[in-house]
């Protein structure tokens, strides 16, 4: 049986493993390392299991967030997205079993709960469950990119049709950030849209980071809908191995007449169609047990709704009890 060790990998070398993985995403490469390393109240880690011969045999990337520095671990929690990544072997499947427990194993003290959020390989449920993780139905929507302009339009449900032609009639403009000002314009809109929902926003360094170091890669796009020259909406996007990735959004409440969230997403499903991408991951669509306005916005663009679920591990359960009613009161506060 070959023998492995876990280690902090260095990026290239986790980027070129993760390169060549089929269920590989964006949030499993070093860029996350980049855009997370100095973002506050963000702490990113990379970990590896590695043969005798210096190979990777599967790997992970957590990121673990504080959302109220004052009372540091009381407010911290784990995510995973789409890993951990594995050699297609049964050495790779026992290496990705070993590297999850160590990774717990390094996290308990500091985490409340550790999330997973699972992918298309069919091997994960049974891995996670065995490192005592717990499965919750989670809905994405993904839409198929290899498509003509004309087929992706007649998939639009008629009320997202009929947005995007009023968003054209009354001159909304898409527009890719391109400065300090714009970017900035974008981080005010998201902060306004978190408010409402009652979610903290992250700190802007993270949009900052993202704007320098993957923006100039291709690997992301941060776009504006603007009217009259006001910013009035945004997407931003994540672009990796021919998907793309909605991961942040934002509107002005004022303005939601005018349909910039249609025309933003329609701008990006055209633009990936016409540059060689295969699919839009539409970022998550909740809990089908939970009513989620923003699952009836995206089930309108004519996507394929999938439920890969969440797999979570509560590492203090009394603690995240008192802590979780004490946070959904915070929350309330914002």
């Amino acid at each position: 049986m070959t023998e492995f060790s876990i280690m902090k990998p260095e990026k290239d070398m986790l980027n070129k493993f993760v390169s060549k993985n089929k269920y590989a995403t964006i949030f499993q490469t070093g860029h996350m390392l980049d855009i997370y390393h100095d973002v506050p109240n963000c702490e990113p880690l990379a970990l590896a299991a590695v043969d005798d011969n210096g190979e990777i045999l599967a790997s992970l990337v957590s990121i673990k967030f504080t959302e109220i520095s004052e009372i540091g671990y009381l407010s911290s929690h784990i995510t995973i997205r789409d890993a951990p990544l594995w050699v297609n072997s049964e050495c790779g499947k026992s290496a990705a079993l070993e590297l999850i427990n160590k990774h717990d194993k390094i996290t308990k003290k500091g985490s409340l709960y550790n999330r997973i959020y699972s992918n298309s390989n069919v091997d994960m449920p049974d891995l996670l469950c065995s490192c005592d993780y717990n499965y919750e139905d989670n809905l994405n929507f993904f839409i198929d990119l290899n498509r003509t302009e004309e087929e992706l339009w007649s998939s639009l449900g008629k009320k997202k049709r009929n947005g995007i032609r009023k968003a054209q009639k009354n001159n909304v403009v898409i527009k890719e950030v391109e400065n300090y000002d714009e970017l900035k314009s974008f981080y005010k809109l998201l902060s306004e849209t978190s408010e409402t929902a009652k979610i903290p926003v992250k700190d802007f360094k993270l949009f900052y980071n993202v704007y320098n170091l993957l923006v100039p890669k291709g690997l992301s796009k941060i776009y504006l809908a603007t009217y009259d020259g006001l910013p009035i909406a945004g997407i931003l996007t994540l672009n990796y191995n021919n998907t793309i990735y909605d991961w942040y959004a934002c509107s002005s409440r004022k303005h939601l007449h005018l349909h910039p969230n249609e025309y933003l997403v329609w701008n990006i499903l055209s633009w990936g169609a016409k540059n060689g991408y295969s699919t839009f991951d539409f970022g998550g669509a909740g809990s089908p047990k939970v009513k989620y306005t923003v699952r009836n916005f995206k089930k309108q663009f004519g996507g394929t709704l999938v439920n890969y679920g969440t797999y979570t591990k509560i590492n203090k359960p009394l603690t995240f009890k008192v802590c979780k009613k004490c946070y959904e009161l915070y929350c309330k506060m914002l």
